[in-house]
């Protein structure tokens, strides 16, 4: 249906916009680097800051695992 259809398109536009603000490919290099500093054989020794590294892992990767969702939720609809 064409209403239904035109829902869709405005959705997939916002997702656009949301993947501009949240600019993935500059999250996607930020993960690339926590994952690298996670790695090191020091890290623990300043559990403080390994701790703050992860949890900024994680939020990375949710944000990434949350606008995935959205592309793929609008292809499923098309």
């Amino acid at each position: 249906d064409i209403e239904q259809k035109q829902k869709i398109e405005e959705l997939n536009n916002k997702v656009l916009k949301a993947k501009g603000v949240f600019d993935l490919p500059v999250i996607e290099k930020r993960i690339e680097e926590l994952e690298a500093e996670l790695q090191a054989p020091d890290i623990w020794n300043n559990p403080d800051n390994a701790t703050k590294l992860s949890q900024e892992l994680t939020e990375n990767k949710n944000v990434v695992a949350e606008v995935t969702g959205w592309e793929s939720e609008i292809a499923d609809c098309l």
